[in-house]
């Protein structure tokens, strides 16, 4: 005698799939909008873009420049240190960093930075070996090291010099070539 299977083992298969299917029908457009709302869509394009930047420019290392005070003569020495970038604007992202102030391990060489606070980099442009670097007004705030400019440009050129490319820099403040004079930007406020 041949064994029959019963048929409540067919039905519960196809009971189990349509329950599984409805539950999926009804869930997708709630689950699509918390997957929207959680914004993860845009960070995995901005994941992907950078896996593929990562192949068309390969990362890198620059160096910057952040003084060491020397004693009580305010006197300081310059260290280097190589900060990561991505190469597809070297110079640019060389300065960014710099502003972005000290890495971590360069706090316990007791490094401080001449750059105000809050100072962004417009432009920055090189032609002919010559560095033409843009700041916001914030590069001339005083600071506790100084009230004038020397220092921070000191700096600024410091960090530029290591690349054997540049040969001068010019500064430039929100367009205007940086002089000993107060910019006039700064005289009509």
């Amino acid at each position: 005698m041949a064994k029959h299977r019963h048929p409540w083992f067919l039905y519960s298969w196809l009971l189990l799939i349509i329950i599984v299917s409805l539950i999926i029908i009804f869930s997708l457009p709630r689950m699509k909008r918390a997957f929207h709302e959680s914004g993860m869509l845009p960070l995995i394009r901005e994941y992907k873009l950078l896996q593929n930047t990562d192949e068309e420019y390969p990362s890198r290392y620059a160096s910057v420049a952040f003084p060491v005070p020397l004693g009580k003569n305010n006197l300081f020495s310059y260290n280097s240190y190589p900060v990561r970038i991505l190469g597809k604007e070297p110079y640019h992202e060389t300065i960014e960093q710099l502003l972005a102030g000290p890495p971590y391990e360069a706090l316990s060489d007791g490094v401080i930075t001449f750059i105000p606070q809050g100072t962004r980099l417009i432009g920055l442009t090189v032609s002919n070996k010559i560095a033409f670097v843009d700041f916001s007004k914030e590069f001339l705030l005083p600071t506790v090291w100084e009230s004038s400019f020397a220092l921070r440009t000191e700096q600024v050129k410091q960090t530029l010099y290591q690349e054997n490319q540049i040969r001068n820099i010019v500064i430039l403040v929100e367009g205007e070539l940086l002089s000993r004079e107060r910019p006039t930007f700064l005289e009509q406020n």
